[in-house]
């Protein structure tokens, strides 16, 4: 069982997603999808495009995060 919560630093929770850990990375993703939200409808002007940019990008950064280097 996770000790993780809301609460935990972004480095506890990257740990454990590349423990495979999904809640972990799921707290991560509900931490930054409204900023990276607003910040990417900001740049494209249309929801439907800023939801997808956002969507990619946790994606990738998924795909990629056991490159992340703190």
């Amino acid at each position: 069982m996770s000790t993780l919560d809301r609460d935990s630093p972004d480095g506890m929770l990257i740990a454990a997603a590349l423990t495979g850990d999904g809640q972990a990375f799921a707290l991560l993703t509900h931490r930054y999808q409204s900023a990276l939200l607003r910040l990417a409808n900001s740049r494209l002007g249309q929801r439907e495009l800023a939801e997808e940019a956002v969507q990619e990008t946790f994606l990738a950064a998924h795909r990629w995060l056991a490159t992340y280097d703190s």
